[in-house]
């Protein structure tokens, strides 16, 4: 069907006066619109976008894809998601109103600038990994990330939208046909429609591709662009290294190459690490120093041997990556400090202080440490320090999800732990 007149009114729990059309397709319209029952400091603001689905179209299939972004959308709670107002999918007009950016998209920024600056990309790819470190956080995934996906707010910043192809990760073959992405933008796994392969760093190649778009200036789904695209079959990576095209700073360029890997094992195991890698940027380029100092192999044994835990034992013993070792009155990690990594405890104790002050000791092996922390970017709660000799295992997230994958009576573990902590200080 055409779009809906411009100064029709469409109701949900309030109503909204279609004022003019931001942007439209197949599957529906995306218009600005006023709030007719708009009250100060309310639920809604004077100004938002709905996005109404044709109602010529409005069969199951695409209520469902209605429903399915509406659903990710309530379940991200996030400033780099756009908020939901108010909704309808079974009335005669399906429709979502949300929040409205009157910048426009990046598909419009890059119209009008070329090539962004690099501080600038730099901003985009933090607040893009962002917004899917909220979504992956809500088990859902995007899966069609690209600029016209990517608006402009108010402050110069960016935020992520139309979530109408999202899923639940590793879906596998209960996926609907949806999922398969933007031609030009699309990670390789999509378009080799290898639905069963689609998770997290599915996400990340999207940000990559999108970042890349912004740095070099070409549109990958114009025709100049797929022709690129689809000619580039040599190296690692599904796309020239920025700097081959542009002066670019190499670390910069580093980053978005290597969410661009044509096999997902090849880029970071989730958007916290390669956030984690962006603020390190930031920060003039210091990396995070991990605690203590490493283990020697020929060591290995030796503390293998004071270990009591079978499963730890059995865990670590072909593998000392990332175990280290401190002395008494060293720090593990400081309260308030910001860290992709968790620990687990090998062998030895650790004390834990709450603002300075002693709450707890921590001496099981195979205890956890740290997760929440390296799974959500957010500051650490507690300062642990090692009271005697201490050997711990370091885990970055993707290390993390591997460990408990591999080993559920860790999972197990890792959940009772979690679980005593809420009992305790909840």
């Amino acid at each position: 069907m055409e779009t809906l007149s411009v100064g029709t009114v469409i109701r949900g729990k309030l109503g909204f006066r279609l004022e003019r059309v931001l942007g439209d397709g197949a599957f529906g319209a995306v218009y600005e619109a006023s709030v007719i029952d708009h009250v100060p400091g309310g639920d809604a603001p004077e100004r938002v976008a709905v996005k109404v689905l044709h109602s010529a179209l409005a069969d199951n299939q695409r209520r469902h894809a209605l429903q399915r972004e509406l659903s990710a959308m309530l379940a991200i709670d996030d400033q780099r998601i756009p908020r939901v107002f108010d909704w309808v999918i079974d009335g005669d007009v399906p429709f979502i109103a949300m929040e409205y950016f009157p910048n426009g998209s990046l598909t419009d920024l890059l119209n009008e600038v070329g090539q962004m600056q690099e501080a600038d990309v730099l901003t985009l790819l933090e607040h893009l990994l962002e917004a899917l470190l909220a979504a992956h956080s809500a088990s859902v995934l995007h899966l069609d990330i690209k600029p016209a996906n990517v608006l402009v707010d108010s402050g110069g910043g960016y935020v992520l939208t139309d979530f109408g192809i999202a899923q639940a990760p590793r879906s596998g073959k209960k996926m609907a046909m949806a999922g398969f992405g933007s031609v030009g933008w699309q990670a390789p796994e999509q378009e080799q429609g290898l639905r069963g392969t689609f998770d997290l760093r599915t996400d990340l190649f999207g940000v990559g591709v999108t970042c890349w778009s912004a740095l070099t200036g070409i549109d990958l789904g114009s025709p100049d662009g797929l022709e690129l695209r689809s000619g580039f079959t040599r190296g690692s990576a599904a796309l020239p290294r920025v700097t081959s095209l542009r002066a670019c700073d190499r670390d910069l360029s580093k980053v978005v190459m290597s969410l661009l890997s044509r096999s997902p094992e090849a880029r970071p195991g989730d958007a916290n690490i390669a956030l984690a890698e962006v603020r390190r940027l930031r920060r003039g380029g210091v990396k995070e120093q991990l605690p203590g100092r490493p283990i020697r192999h020929d060591d290995l044994r030796e503390l293998l041997s004071k270990v009591m835990d079978p499963l730890v034992v059995q865990l670590f013993r072909k593998d000392h990556r990332g175990i280290r070792y401190l002395q008494r009155d060293e720090i593990l990690c400081d309260q308030g400090d910001t860290s992709v990594h968790a620990f687990v405890l090998i062998h030895g104790s650790l004390d834990v202080y709450v603002d300075e002050v002693f709450v707890a000791t921590i001496n099981r092996e195979g205890e956890f440490m740290g997760e929440i922390a390296a799974l959500t970017g957010q500051a650490r709660t507690a300062t642990l320090i090692a009271n005697g000799e201490v050997w711990v295992r370091v885990l970055d997230a993707a290390q993390l999800e591997s460990v408990i994958a591999t080993n559920p009576s860790l999972g197990v573990r890792l959940i009772r732990t979690m679980a005593n902590r809420f009992v305790r200080h909840g």
